[in-house]
């Protein structure tokens, strides 16, 4: 949140309203009763940021091929929500979604760091009689 935060608070980029508003757009702007969104708010996608932050960590962590793809489609589909409810534009998104996936990488890879320094390793050795002993 604070990543996004300071971004938009940089970039400042309009929503896709205001631009449809500047450019006269006669088309529908309402998709099923949402509240089109306005302001200068708009680059990068918070949701996105953090959907992919979250997604890509929690597939890190558990490491199954059927988690993983379901964690990324949940991740598309909150990015593509966001292009559809008319919310931020691709740009938007995209950048939402490399910065949340650099976000999650960059946890899950210090915390691995982290665990590998401090956690005790377990020490394999034979026993005089050829029995494995395990000790950590």
């Amino acid at each position: 949140m604070i990543v996004s935060y300071l971004l938009k608070q940089i970039f400042q980029h309009e929503r896709p309203s205001i631009y449809l508003e500047k450019i006269n757009w006669e088309g529908a702007m309402g998709v099923l009763g949402y509240q089109i969104l306005s302001g200068y708010h708009s680059f990068p996608s918070g949701h996105s940021m953090a959907a992919w932050a979250l997604f890509t960590l929690m597939a890190a962590i558990v490491r199954k091929t059927w988690f993983s793809l379901l964690c990324l489609f949940l991740a598309v589909s909150v990015s593509i929500s966001r292009v559809y409810l008319m919310a931020h534009f691709l740009q938007d998104v995209v950048a939402g979604a490399m910065i949340g996936f650099s976000l999650g990488y960059g946890v899950f890879y210090f915390y691995e760091k982290w665990q590998n320094k401090y956690q005790p390793k377990a020490v394999t050795a034979k026993s005089a009689d050829g029995e494995l002993i395990q000790s950590e």
